[in-house]
């Protein structure tokens, strides 16, 4: 492992080589749903090490260097303020369209849930909830908020919208 000791001024550089190394390997992050959130991302890389701890400062210090130094990935904060780890080429629209599938096939059990998404997805509760809460923003699901907690459907009213406006205009052709 990387040490200030070994390192010295290229600590954070090399830091961000090895967190890349680990998480692109095997296509670790690609499989946790393309994104982690800095917690999770501290929890797995600590653990990675072993006994050789990297502190929480350091290692945001080396995420911040990763888009810089090109390595595939970079640190985003999302709405809520949850700041994560990402890969260059995640896309959110397929995101948001593969929750909207999922959500598609809960909508019959009462919604998704963000515990039913984190289990599908095999992220973190918080990270699934912001996936839901961006999704809905983008029009792809929407939200019923009861005494059963929020749930989430998908978004049927554009499609509704298309289909009025459809035999809107097949009337005035006639």
């Amino acid at each position: 492992p990387v040490t200030k000791l070994t390192a010295g001024r290229a600590y954070h550089e090399q830091l961000a080589r090895q967190l890349a190394d680990l998480l692109l390997a095997e296509n670790r992050i690609r499989r946790l749903g393309s994104m982690m959130t800095m917690t999770d991302v501290y929890c797995f890389y600590n653990r990675a090490r072993g006994t050789d701890l990297v502190s929480p400062q350091d290692l945001v210090q080396a995420a911040e260097l990763l888009q810089g130094l090109n390595l595939g990935l970079h640190v985003s904060r999302l709405p809520s303020g949850v700041l994560v780890l990402q890969v260059d080429d995640f896309d959110p629209a397929q995101m948001n369209a593969r929750i909207a599938d999922i959500a598609a096939s809960a909508a019959g059990g009462g919604g998704l849930h963000s515990m039913a998404l984190a289990r599908e997805l095999n992220v973190s509760a918080v990270l699934a909830r912001e996936y839901l809460l961006t999704a809905e923003k983008a029009g792809a699901v929407c939200r019923d908020d009861s005494t059963e907690g929020l749930s989430f459907y998908p978004n049927q009213f554009a499609e509704y919208a298309q289909a009025a406006e459809a035999a809107a205009a097949a009337r005035a052709a006639r």
